[in-house]
């Protein structure tokens, strides 16, 4: 499709029309253009084609789309009931059209009277049972020529059938010799280039990064019709994948809820994303910290202790935090809660009793609570503790609203097809608000561990042709010690790849830099585009050392990714991604 999504404004009968071609399946060489204006217009100052469709092996369509009413044709005459000009004729539109085209693309093929070029008027809003034709022929059109409603759901068979129609037609005439084998695809993609030229003026990562932007307003503006249910329920679980807005509607009924007025806590598990949710929620009547340091502040301590371990984190502090809580009620007493990466905590009943006692127990009911969470993305508790977060709440808050949330609004249909296929998850995405053919997509780097840097030093300098450092981060499975970019810090630079690398990492807090951090520390968290280093054999030994698989790490790395992700080792076939 071109372009890949319909253009702003678009008339209803084109968006019915662009729907039929963006869902088929199975013709990968087909191009189809829509809204092509027609500047070289032999006829008027301006002009357009609604669609302009290539097929190679069989020939060319200009179609024009009309939803009226009603249609009536008589004595050569239209009228379109409903449509700004009724009269209009929407055969000469479309005749028009097709010859400018022929006439432009014969300047760039000469030999573009061996390809069929049909036309087709297609009314999306009449079914073939309302069509009633009481004329045996007209000189004007061919009936064959008409698309109707029923069309959208076939539109293969319709412009297959409708080309076929038209060789047949003029088969026999003397002054036509077509050969529709002669339009490959190569010729195909030639003329539309021709049609819709591509040219860049060497644009920024800057204005790149504009665009990207404003598409994912507008996705995430979609989002907001779900928080029509927080304004009527007050205890709400949002429960869905990575990337499909669990936080964003998190923090959405966060602003809501202190626009109330209501002393609002937003919380989670992850220190670096209670951090970027601060950035957007600094406002009056909203807290925002992350579990630790809330349980240190209410214990009055300000760091945990050296070598603290699992037990400190999870039963200690917790089991302290309360009894600071019941001693001073007023260290809780929030009338909202928002609590994001649920799932992080769900197999821990003492850190969940905590996060209640927050708020005023004897008002729990009354309290506004809204909890999001992604059951694939447990790498935060040991394997034999993973559980369904879903699950988990429904049997702590019956009266919880479950929300199951299927559409991908972060990541580009691109990458988030192609997470399925390298790993062993199902990511439950259903749809996706990102328009396909959206620059994006995920490249495997197979290296050997002893070329890890050299590969990622190469990955690094191909992105920064299209995206600004602060658009990267590189992951690992491995904490800061383990990694690639850890050990490369550790050892220093030993050829000027290394030294360009060094040069552009965030070592401490760089403004500008590209940021490194393990997965499990970046989880919550996105980026434009992420680069996976040390997917290997030690990589797998250190997932299993969790209880985990290698697949589950990668899930949550990979799904942080908004565009583009590149993974770098040997412990992923890219033949997968075939």
């Amino acid at each position: 499709m071109i372009p890949p999504g319909a253009k702003p404004g678009t008339n209803r009968s084109e968006r019915e029309v662009f729907t039929a071609f963006e869902g088929i399946p199975d013709r990968p060489d087909w191009i189809v253009i829509h809204s092509l204006q027609l500047a070289h217009n032999l006829f008027s100052l301006e002009g357009e084609a609604d669609f302009i469709v290539f097929v190679p092996g069989k020939g060319i369509v200009a179609i024009e789309t009309k939803s009226p009413k009603y249609v009536e044709y008589t004595d050569g005459n239209w009228y379109l009931d409903k449509l700004p000009n009724p009269t209009k004729d929407p055969l000469q539109q479309v005749s028009r059209a097709r010859s400018n085209i022929r006439g432009f693309l014969k300047q760039h093929d000469e030999n573009i009277n061996d390809i069929p070029f049909a036309r087709m008027l297609w009314f999306t809003s009449i079914a073939r049972h309302q069509f009633v034709n009481n004329s045996v022929g007209d000189m004007q059109f061919f009936e064959w020529e008409l698309g109707l409603s029923e069309d959208k759901d076939k539109p293969v068979q319709a412009i297959e059938k409708l080309l076929e129609n038209h060789i047949s037609f003029f088969a026999d005439n003397g002054e036509v010799n077509y050969d529709p084998a002669a339009f490959t695809a190569e010729r195909a993609e030639a003329m539309a280039s021709a049609l819709l030229s591509n040219f860049r003026g060497y644009e920024s990562a800057e204005e790149l990064a504009k665009t990207r932007y404003k598409v994912e307003q507008k996705m995430l503006d979609e989002q907001l019709a779900i928080m029509e249910l927080v304004e009527y329920n007050n205890h709400i679980y949002f429960d869905g994948g990575a990337g499909t807005g669990k936080s964003f509607l998190l923090a959405e009924a966060a602003r809501k809820y202190a626009k109330q007025g209501k002393r609002t806590l937003v919380t989670c598990w992850n220190y670096m994303m209670a951090e970027e949710l601060a950035l957007t929620l600094n406002r009056p009547n909203i807290t925002v910290k992350d579990l630790n340091t809330l349980m240190l502040e209410m214990c009055g301590l300000d760091t945990n202790p050296e070598g603290a371990d699992t037990d400190w984190f999870e039963v200690e502090l917790p089991q302290k935090a309360l009894e600071a809580l019941e001693k001073n009620p007023a260290l809780g007493g929030y009338e909202a809660l928002c609590v994001d990466e649920f799932q992080d905590i769900a197999a821990n009943l003492k850190l969940i009793e905590l996060v209640l006692a927050l708020c005023n127990v004897k008002k729990l009911a009354d309290t506004s609570i809204v909890w999001a969470g992604d059951r694939n993305q447990q790498i935060m508790r040991e394997g034999q503790q993973t559980i369904d977060p879903a699950t988990r709440m429904k049997l702590i808050m019956p009266d919880t609203v479950h929300v199951r949330l299927r559409t991908n609004c972060r990541t580009v249909p691109e990458l988030a097809k192609m997470i399925p296929r390298i790993i062993n998850i199902d990511t439950d995405i259903a749809r996706h608000r990102i328009p396909e053919g959206f620059e994006g997509g995920l490249n495997i780097v197979t290296s050997s561990d002893d070329k890890q840097t050299q590969h990622l030093a190469t990955t690094i300098r191909k992105l920064l042709e299209r995206y600004n450092t602060r658009d990267i981060v590189i992951l690992s499975p491995f904490g800061e010690t383990n990694s690639t970019v850890g050990q490369l810090l550790e050892r220093g630079a030993s050829n000027a790849d290394e030294r360009t690398l060094l040069s552009q990492l965030d070592i401490e807090g760089t403004e500008g830099k590209i940021r490194w951090r393990s997965i499990a520390k970046f989880k919550g968290l996105e980026s434009p585009v992420v680069v996976i280093t040390d997917v290997n054999e030690k990589a797998k030994v250190f997932a299993s050392s969790l209880h985990k698989q290698l697949d589950e790490l990668l899930y949550v790395g990979i799904t942080r990714a908004k565009y583009e992700c590149v993974l770098i080792g040997n412990s992923v076939d890219p033949a997968r991604l075939d």
